[in-house]
């Protein structure tokens, strides 16, 4: 088992490490409590001046994994849990152990013992596994909400019954235009369309260049 009572003084190593990490956590929850999350649920990291998700752009709008996870780390740090878990539910958990890791981190590394966690490397090991997994079940659940939602756009009068977080189909310059134009535009992509020349070597696009891919 990883759990045991307080053992030994642990190493001068250990402890920067430890106290490092708390201060990391504690500078990532400082930005994303100055981001301001956008209203799509992506896109938040824009503001940072990175490039859209690249994955994104190259299929016309569908979103990575990891899609929504600044944008929730924002959402929660304001103690928005629901538009969180709405924005990603993964990054809801992650951001929700990074408060608890945040203490203990600074805790363990200025006393000098472990609490709790016997062995760290297979601790961590175990949470990540977790999270991936966990990553891409909710990726899974989020395109098949998202193929049922559209499918159900597809039937005669379906429009009519669309929650308002969706926005409506409508003509150029109509204030209930779609919500993929809506989602893009929040994202960062120019005129609310997907640009997929932009993420080529050597492609330009309204001045900016893109070579790389950024999902958050």
């Amino acid at each position: 088992s990883v759990l045991a009572a307080p053992n030994p003084r642990l190493r001068l190593w250990v402890r920067l490490t430890l106290i490092g990490i708390g201060l990391l956590i504690a500078a990532v929850f400082g930005v994303a409590l100055w981001l301001r999350p956008s209203p799509t649920g992506v896109g938040t990291h824009r503001q940072l001046g990175l490039p859209p998700c690249t994955f994104m752009l190259l299929t016309g709008g569908v979103p990575c994994p990891s899609c929504g996870m600044t944008t929730s780390f924002s959402h929660l740090i304001r103690g928005q849990v629901l538009s969180s878990m709405q924005a990603n539910p993964v990054g809801t958990l992650l951001a929700s152990l990074c408060l608890l890791a945040l203490p203990y981190c600074l805790l363990c590394g200025i006393w000098g013992r472990r609490l709790l966690i016997k062995d760290y490397e297979v601790f961590l090991s175990r949470c990540v596994i977790v999270l991936m997994v966990l990553l891409f079940a909710g990726w899974g659940l989020r395109l098949g909400a998202r193929w049922l939602m559209e499918g159900r756009l597809a039937q005669p009068g379906a429009e009519d019954a669309i929650p308002k977080i969706w926005g409506r189909r409508g003509h150029e310059g109509d204030s209930q235009t779609s919500a993929p134009r809506a989602h893009f535009a929040h994202a960062g992509f120019a005129d609310g369309l997907p640009d997929p020349g932009a993420v080529l070597p050597g492609s330009h696009h309204d001045g900016l260049r893109s070579t790389h891919s950024s999902c958050f």
